[in-house]
């Protein structure tokens, strides 16, 4: 039982207000709190992505890095041979090491073929020898004409002019060589003698076999 807290009047079960006096009924504290759906429900805080950006950027800046790699220090890979043999020829430094290097940018079948039909060496390494006396024997001509290259253009070789690389090899010097690509490169030769300029103009064909791009041998007449 209750009673209204101003008059004094006894109050009905449940009653909100005094029947007498209008005083509104206190009701009793409780310990349930409604839910209020109004306030958002807490979430995780978003991760900044851009560590991810920063790793995707790394991985093409890898990937780039690879691809000029394999295209031979900023030129197309079946380049290299082309530059390696005449940067060697020009560079007026001739050793061991740098015939060597200009040996290497020949197929071992075909080096292996040149000194058997020569005759006058046993070992690659007689002949690598032998090529580096008469490069040296050149040094002092080949100074004195300053000489330099441009490549000019390349041309990619269908499967007719292949098979018929192939088929020199195979009848000139008994070599069987299975070429899976070949280009034609372009080749502008610059010298000069007596203060005038000349220019020249070749044309040399790389190959590739079993994967590694060489030098054709028989294209190697147009600049010897």
């Amino acid at each position: 039982m209750s009673f209204c807290k101003k008059c004094g009047n006894q109050l009905n079960a449940g009653a909100q207000f005094c029947p007498r006096c209008g005083e509104p009924v206190s009701q009793p504290a409780s310990d349930y709190q409604p839910t209020n759906f109004s306030q958002p429900v807490p979430t995780a805080p978003n991760k900044s992505k851009a560590p991810l950006f920063i790793l995707i950027g790394i991985a093409a800046a890898v990937v780039l890095v690879i691809v000029l790699l394999l295209r031979g220090c900023g030129g197309a890979a079946y380049e290299k041979p082309v530059k390696v043999m005449l940067d060697t020829m020009i560079s007026g430094k001739y050793d061991m090491k740098t015939a060597q290097k200009m040996v290497d940018q020949i197929p071992d079948p075909v080096i292996d073929a040149m000194i058997e039909d020569y005759g006058a060496y046993d070992t690659e390494r007689e002949f690598v020898e032998e090529l580096a006396g008469e490069l040296e024997d050149m040094a002092d001509d080949i100074s004195e004409y300053n000489p330099s290259y441009k490549i000019t253009g390349t041309k990619k070789m269908d499967s007719d002019d292949i098979e018929t690389l192939e088929e020199q090899y195979s009848d000139y010097i008994d070599v069987d060589l299975k070429i899976s690509e070949a280009y034609t490169i372009k080749v502008s030769l610059y010298s000069t003698e007596d203060g005038e300029e000349n220019k020249e103009k070749a044309e040399l064909n790389t190959i590739k076999v079993k994967g590694k791009w060489y030098l054709d041998y028989f294209s190697m007449n147009s600049i010897f």
